[in-house]
């Protein structure tokens, strides 16, 4: 009578792999997880009209979910365009996190300190108008 001889450990180690490939295959990348989409609406309740009144060039805009320690590079929305002061764009987003409440910070041309607004709700916005105040060195955003 033959016997089969099974190693043992080749098979937890092939095991192992398998398992390790089919849960890299199957969870998103935090890339594509929460990469924003400008030029596509998929959310119209979140997209807003931002207005720069500022008198300065904003370089990036970023969208997170609240409570966001670092922005990064994938929740930056303006993708390399410069937002002139005096004009608009609109801001359209479809993120897979579901909430109304977001934080966003602004990256300015000039490389001045990023301003940031925490838990802005966007499904009660239609525009978001950046100021700055010269003599109290202060940038504030009105919603219509």
């Amino acid at each position: 009578m033959n016997t089969l001889k099974i190693n043992h450990k080749a098979v937890v180690v092939a095991l192992a792999v398998v398992c390790l490939v089919m849960q890299a295959s199957s969870t998103p990348s935090r890339t594509s997880a929460s990469t924003p989409a400008v030029s596509v609406v998929q959310n119209a309740k979140l997209d807003f009209t931002l207005v720069n009144e500022t008198g300065y060039p904003i370089k990036a805009l970023y969208i997170a979910t609240p409570g966001v320690q670092d922005f990064t590079d994938d929740m930056e929305i303006l993708r390399g365009t410069t937002l002139q002061t005096g004009f608009e764009t609109e801001i359209t987003f479809a993120p897979r996190t579901r909430g109304a409440k977001w934080d966003i910070m602004v990256d300015w041309e000039d490389g001045d300190a990023s301003v940031y607004w925490r838990g802005v709700n966007l499904t009660q916005i239609e525009k978001m108008t950046l100021l700055y105040n010269a003599e109290t060195g202060v940038t504030s955003a009105r919603y219509n």
